[in-house]
């Protein structure tokens, strides 16, 4: 019997160096989804498909300096990419409807904890948060 895959994802996010443009703290209130790297694996570790879904942040549209350099992501990319719910809606499509014992995970909490808060500020929804998350980083450690 097959076991059902695992998707790992690891989010890229607006930041800044100190404050944002609006003299906000970085939090994940204030920071924006720019990008679902995402890699469906079997449970064994063998790779699946992977997928990037890059996003058009919204309310602070300029990357800063600090955020190009530690992502690797340009303005260029992010002014080419959809905005949040045709992101979500492309990532949707691309898992489909996942097995009933699928699970995602990601390494530590901040990102389950950034696309709830994105999805409900934006009212979408990212069908993985209908399923188990497993926070590898208290897996490992």
């Amino acid at each position: 019997m097959v076991s059902s895959p695992i998707l790992v994802i690891d989010l890229e996010a607006t930041c800044w160096e100190t404050v944002n443009p609006a003299g906000q703290p970085q939090s994940i209130e204030s920071m924006e989804i720019i990008e679902f790297g995402c890699a469906l694996a079997t449970r064994q570790g063998d790779l699946l498909d992977s997928r990037s879904f890059l996003v058009r942040p919204t309310r602070f549209p300029r990357l800063s300096d600090f955020c190009r350099n530690l992502t690797g992501i340009t303005q260029e990319m992010v002014d080419q990419a959809p905005a949040f719910p045709e992101a979500v809606a492309a990532l949707n499509d691309w898992l489909g409807k996942p097995p009933d014992a699928f699970v995602w995970c990601s390494w530590g909490n901040y990102d389950r904890r950034h696309i709830a808060e994105q999805c409900r500020q934006e009212g979408v929804a990212v069908t993985v948060m209908d399923y188990p998350h497993l926070n590898l980083k208290r897996i490992w450690r």
